[in-house]
């Protein structure tokens, strides 16, 4: 008798630690450590343009990812670790332009690329440009500092309660 409620306590035991098991493997996969970068290579009067080669490097490990946009003049990089990138588009006509964007964590950014009639030797770098924009959700975020949390009324629970 003994042996047989010893027997139940170890199965019940096992099939807890499984249930626990597959319940955390399923919570690792929602972890996310990248976000994606999208754009369309157009010219200087707006045309696309078609075949022009992108390539994205990572600022901090030099990793490089390069791809050729689409008939519609569309990229799209995909996984990309979170951090500083530098993305290049060039493309014979063109002068290559050169750009620092930053990709965010679980976000999609959105960075279109203007492309000038030149001399493919010359090579345009753009510096102190905009964030990228995420045009694939609806979300919207905020930060507020102090002074605009005073200005809208917005005050801190320690300023709430009295002083002794």
């Amino acid at each position: 008798m003994k042996q047989g409620r010893r027997n139940l306590r170890l199965l019940a035991f096992m099939f807890a630690l499984f249930g626990l098991l597959a319940l955390s493997a399923g919570v690792a996969y929602g972890q996310n450590i990248d976000g994606n970068l999208v754009g369309t290579v157009v010219d200087s009067q707006g045309a696309v343009v078609v075949g022009a080669e992108v390539s994205v490097t990572n600022v901090g490990t030099n990793a490089v990812a390069t791809m050729k946009t689409n008939n519609l003049g569309e990229y799209r990089f995909d996984h990309l670790p979170v951090g500083s990138y530098k993305i290049m588009a060039r493309m014979t006509g063109f002068k290559t332009i050169s750009e620092q964007v930053d990709v965010l964590l679980n976000k999609t950014g959105t960075r279109n690329l203007t492309l000038t009639p030149g001399a493919t030797a010359e090579t345009v770098e753009v510096s102190g440009a905009p964030p990228p924009i995420d045009t694939s959700t609806a979300q919207l975020g905020s930060n507020y500092d102090t002074l605009y949390s005073q200005d809208m009324g917005i005050t801190r629970q320690a300023d709430l309660e009295p002083a002794y």
